[in-house]
């Protein structure tokens, strides 16, 4: 099982440069994959999407977390449902640091070759995106026992990998939806919307592989064919923030990697991630992160030298 440092160090090499995740979740014959992280450094993980659903586990700590229209605030005990392509964004609180554990997985592994009652009814519509997921399983909702027990049972057989435990994990998958059906979590889904998430996801594409150049509301209105007034309105929903504010902190996310990979100058990054002046990127990474990017990198430093 991958350790946390170990994991959130790999995660975070590999979404890196375009916005669909590119970190493969298990393999052909079992694609599923468990993790553990925390939001120490990166408070802020960044908007993007993945072929795969993943089920969040807050173990600790508070977070704000935006998946497609909904927002919702999750604390310790939460569990976070987030639909196969979602666009999904994660704010930790700064005084109370998210530490969570998820599973992500392809629901193509539920498939059945028999088209059974089951498979047309519940997992054909689930995988072509025909359902959607209330987000968020409260401790104090009436079918949290049943569905927290579910989830963690599947982490149990995929932790003790038993004989023939793949079998057994396909099972715990199972149940672990047919809890979510009985308390209510999951619906079927509005063509109108599916259209709006494809058309942010193409937005959010271009801009994670061109975060470095000039990218405007019109540019991008016209790529996915709104207007611009009716995009930016889209865009603010599915994102929670404008277009420039999107762009300008994912630029400040991507130096952050900069800064403690590389030893390039502050001028030379606030350069690289597409800021026109180094006093004005300088001033944006004060008010994000609350320090200045020398010092962050300084902290930083002294921090693993000291771990």
């Amino acid at each position: 099982m991958e350790t946390a440092n170990q994991n959130e160090r790999e995660v975070k090499e590999k979404v890196t440069d375009k916005l669909e995740e590119i970190v493969k979740h298990g393999d052909k014959f079992l694609p599923f994959s468990r993790y553990f992280g925390d939001c120490r450094i990166f408070k802020d993980v960044y908007t993007h999407w993945h072929k795969e659903m993943e089920c969040i586990y807050i173990r600790r700590g508070r977070g704000t977390f935006q998946i497609n229209k909904a927002t919702v605030v999750g604390r310790e005990g939460d569990l976070i449902l987030i639909e196969k392509e979602a666009i999904h964004h994660i704010r930790s609180s700064r005084r109370d640091i998210l530490h969570f554990e998820s599973i992500v997985f392809d629901l193509k592994m539920m498939q059945c070759v028999i088209e059974d009652l089951c498979q047309i009814a519940f997992v054909e519509p689930l995988i072509k995106k025909k359902v959607t997921f209330n987000p968020i399983v409260r401790t104090g909702d009436d079918g949290y026992k049943e569905i927290s027990q579910a989830f963690f049972y599947i982490l149990k057989i995929y932790q003790e990998k038993e004989a023939y435990y793949y079998v057994a994990l396909k099972a715990a998958l199972f149940q672990f939806f047919y809890q979510l059906l009985r308390g209510g979590y999951m619906e079927m889904a509005q063509e109108e919307e599916t259209r709006q998430i494809e058309a942010i996801k193409m937005v959010l594409d271009y801009i994670h592989a061109h975060y470095s150049e000039s990218i405007t509301a019109k540019e991008m209105a016209d790529m996915v064919h709104y207007s611009e007034y009716h995009f930016m309105k889209l865009f603010k929903v599915y994102t929670g923030k404008t277009l420039i504010s999107y762009i300008n902190e994912y630029r400040i996310e991507r130096s952050k990697y900069e800064l403690l990979k590389t030893n390039q100058t502050i001028d030379e990054i606030a350069d690289q991630v597409g800021f026109c002046t180094t006093s004005y990127y300088i001033q944006l990474f004060q008010r994000i992160e609350g320090v200045t990017p020398n010092k962050f990198r300084k902290e930083q430093v002294l921090e693993g030298i000291h771990s």
